[in-house]
């Protein structure tokens, strides 16, 4: 069993790319180059492929094209905002001496900033992995 597949489906975040590459062997050993942002999502694809797959190694590839920005406008997430500040201050009474929160440090958190559309964006992109996978 040697083979080689790959798919790839639209999602709001940019295209979506699945590459699957398959050599023959006695036990099942699946490797996985995921992009970090997508990380969260290895263990349901891991479920997905063990599902279908017995044996064989197999490397799994997936990755995420960005597109162009939405036109939406941004707008912040008050209630993530709201969250932020009171674990924030949690902090700052925990650790006193410690350096006070940078707004940077969680600048790629999605849960304080995005669009509803981007919010909703990684479960489209499970979605659409689960798609381009079957």
């Amino acid at each position: 069993m040697t083979g080689y597949a790959a798919a790839s489906a639209d999602s709001p975040r940019g295209t979506l790319s699945l590459e699957l590459r398959s050599v023959n062997a006695r036990f099942l050993d699946v490797q996985f180059r995921v992009a970090e942002e997508l990380r969260p999502l290895e263990p349901m694809l891991r479920e997905l492929i063990m599902a279908r797959i017995s044996r064989g190694k197999l490397d799994c590839r997936v990755f995420l094209n960005e597109g162009v920005i939405s036109q939406i406008p941004q707008r912040l997430n008050s209630e993530a905002i709201s969250r932020l500040r009171g674990l924030a201050e949690e902090a700052r009474k925990a650790f006193p001496d410690a350096a006070p929160l940078r707004v940077a440090a969680n600048a790629s958190s999605h849960s304080s900033s995005g669009t509803a559309s981007e919010n909703s964006g990684s479960r489209s992109t499970r979605r659409s992995l689960i798609s381009a996978s079957a």
